[in-house]
């Protein structure tokens, strides 16, 4: 019985251990993910800006949908990833875990 039970928490710590890592790669990739479609996405607006010389109205709806943007891109790639490290938020199981 005491074997079998520490078999299981042996599991549990690797499973653990695996969550972990598995978040944190996720985190990594969402860094650098956010970081260049940021940078992308930064240099399409100021060409866009370029060749167009939008008025001021047009460079302001730019701006606000340049910041919008990033803010998805900020919520996707790095909040929800250290959200579910820090188990804010309900990430994989342990069945999925050890699929």
């Amino acid at each position: 019985m005491n074997i079998t039970l520490n078999n299981f928490k042996d599991i549990q710590t690797k499973l653990e251990q695996f969550i972990r890592k598995y978040y944190t790669n996720e985190l990594i990739k969402g860094i650098l993910l956010f970081f260049s479609i940021g940078l992308l996405y930064f240099i399409l607006t100021l060409l866009i800006e370029h060749f167009l010389w939008l008025n001021t109205g047009a460079r302001m709806l730019l701006f606000r949908l340049f910041i919008f943007v990033e803010l998805v891109l900020f919520i996707r790639f790095i909040v929800m990833p250290l959200t579910k490290l820090a188990k804010l938020q309900k990430g994989i199981n342990y069945e999925e875990a050890a699929d």
